[in-house]
């Protein structure tokens, strides 16, 4: 089965994402900031990562670029899920390894929507 690890600081939003993630039969893996995510995927890199950009400890984007030091056969999906509307943002996240983007503003059916992509993969 697909592994998906949900990586934000609010546990609110770990909650909802959860719940949508859930709906695509996807096993899951949580972690509250980058630091503990990038212990995760140390230990066993998952299939698909859904990514805050601003949590304390280590943002989505220092994760990132410490994530393409583990060594993998394989790198997981990257969905960048933030309040962050900023095209110079964005760009940075996608040139840092995101494979997407995501506003947490927008509608959660379009965000349902890439995660259920996540389980075709």
């Amino acid at each position: 089965m697909t592994t998906c690890l949900i990586v934000d600081d609010s546990s609110t939003q770990r909650k909802i994402i959860r719940k949508i993630v859930e709906d695509a039969s996807l096993d899951i893996v949580e972690a509250e900031d980058g630091q503990k995510a990038l212990e995760v995927c140390e230990n066993n890199m998952p299939d698909s990562i859904i990514l805050d950009m601003y949590m304390p400890n280590m943002n989505g984007i220092e994760f990132l670029i410490a994530l393409k030091d583990i060594p993998s056969p394989f790198k997981p999906y990257i969905i960048i899920c933030s309040a962050e509307v900023d095209t110079d943002a964005i760009v940075l996240a996608v040139k840092s390894g995101a494979d997407a983007y995501h506003c947490k503003s927008s509608d959660v059916n379009n965000l349902r929507a890439k995660i259920n992509k996540l389980a075709d993969l």
